[in-house]
């Protein structure tokens, strides 16, 4: 853990006035509280699909009609289908959506909504890369100068 990054983001981080005169304890269970949001791998079937976003049909239709001219779209539907779906918060996953959306695969909505699957509960430190931080983080971090 770098303490001086644990330091600066407790002093002035956007959770910096909820952590102000907050013990060591408190410290760490607000920047651990998952009250963001970000894109966190994910693996998705048709079945998730269905049950979480409106279109799916419409979308899946889609897919179908460009998997016959894009080889990728093609091998993406298999996964789709299959028991072990696809990563949708992969980086590649979310660049061949940005793709089939400006290619007017997808509309722009239908891609943001197949990119919204992968957005999870996060945390501050889950949203700067960190271990979950403990009391003993926040006291040395306290103590750095």
């Amino acid at each position: 853990m770098n303490y001086q990054a644990l330091k600066t983001e407790i002093d002035t981080g956007p959770l910096a006035a909820e952590c102000a005169g907050k013990s060591d304890d408190e410290i760490a269970a607000i920047l651990n509280a998952p009250r963001f949001s970000m894109i966190r791998s994910r693996f998705v079937t048709v079945r998730t699909m269905l049950a979480e976003l409106p279109g799916t049909g419409a979308i899946v239709t889609k897919l179908d009609t460009a998997a016959e001219s894009i080889p990728e779209v093609r091998e993406a539907l298999r996964y789709l289908r299959g028991e072990t779906g696809i990563d949708i918060g992969h980086p590649g996953t979310i660049a061949q959506l940005d793709a089939l959306a400006a290619g007017e695969v997808l509309t722009l909505e239908e891609a943001t909504g197949l990119k919204s699957m992968a957005l999870q509960p996060a945390s501050r430190a889950d949203i700067l890369g960190w271990p979950a931080i403990s009391y003993n983080d926040v006291n040395a971090a306290r103590a750095a100068l």
